[in-house]
């Protein structure tokens, strides 16, 4: 079957110049056409938007809007002051936090090198001494650093807290 294709037309053998031209007329006009959507221009549908209508009203000039009553000038400078205090309390608190925690790591691990140093009398001599000042220049390192971090700490809150104010 695919070696022969079969087409079915229809034939108007026998038939006058006149109805084979009429019936080429008729099977032409009723083609189908494609369909509207894919046409690049059409005349049944717009091409462009229609254009908005000039303003009927013109502006009152002699209308003066009303301002800002103080009292709710005052209420929201008190909400702002208030969102400001509460970031304050937060940062203060986060601070705290952060200091406490650094305390808490350096007793840590000051606990942990009075553990270590328990364990020293059983370590080769050599070795002993340096490790003992290594453990107290770490200790005192350690110390610097927790301090001078608690210092800008409290610097950069009383910064924050003085800009703030300001506002």
């Amino acid at each position: 079957m695919a070696d022969t294709e079969i087409h079915t037309y229809t034939e108007f053998s026998k038939s006058s110049p006149e109805d084979v031209a009429y019936a080429t007329v008729f099977w032409k006009s009723i083609a189908l056409q494609p369909p509207m959507e894919s046409r690049l221009i059409s005349a049944d549908i717009k091409q462009r938007l229609p254009v908005a209508p000039a303003p009927s009203q013109q502006k009152n000039y002699s209308f003066k809007p009303i301002g800002e009553s103080p009292r709710v000038r005052t209420h929201i400078q008190n909400a702002r002051a208030l969102e400001m205090t509460e970031e304050l309390q937060k940062i203060h608190k986060l601070a705290t936090r952060r200091l406490e925690q650094l305390k808490m790591m350096h007793k840590r691990k000051a606990e942990r090198l009075l553990k270590e140093a328990i364990s020293e009398p059983y370590r080769p001599q050599a070795e002993e001494r340096e490790k003992q000042i290594e453990m107290q220049n770490a200790l005192a390192a350690e110390q610097m650093e927790v301090d001078q971090e608690a210092e800008q700490t409290q610097e950069d809150i009383q910064k924050f807290e003085i800009e703030h104010s300001l506002q």
